[in-house]
């Protein structure tokens, strides 16, 4: 009678195990946004809400296509935006068709938005 109490009290005062989920590894997404935005030329003219069509394509492309780090890196590396061909060579074909098909609709909503609000013709 007394092992029965003692099992019992045991499984009354045990507190189930916390699920261990592994560690994710954060991605550097944003950053890569950023920094490929940061690379275009209306970047420093505009305000930045005139580029975040961009920033989200690059952003979004990277996460839901899982782009390898490799990729991530090459692209925090370039200097000016014609050395992305190079970071497109280790992305999937599907990876760059993606990317290309947002970017053109996000491109010419940026083309649209910085032309509606264009600098004052002194700061040209």
């Amino acid at each position: 009678m007394m092992r029965a109490v003692v099992l019992i009290a045991l499984v009354a005062c045990s507190k189930p195990k916390a699920e261990h989920k592994p560690a994710v590894a954060p991605t550097q997404c944003p950053r890569v946004a950023d920094h490929v935005v940061s690379l275009m030329s209306g970047a420093q003219k505009y305000p930045a809400e005139a580029t975040d069509p961009f920033r989200r394509v690059v952003n979004t492309r990277c996460n839901e296509d899982r782009w390898s780090d490799k990729t991530q890196q090459c692209l925090l590396e370039i200097t000016a935006l014609d050395q992305g061909e190079r970071c497109q060579q280790l992305m999937t074909q599907q990876q760059v068709d993606a990317f290309h098909r947002d970017s053109e609709a996000a491109l010419a909503d940026m083309h649209s938005q910085m032309h509606e609000s264009a600098p004052p013709r002194d700061a040209q």
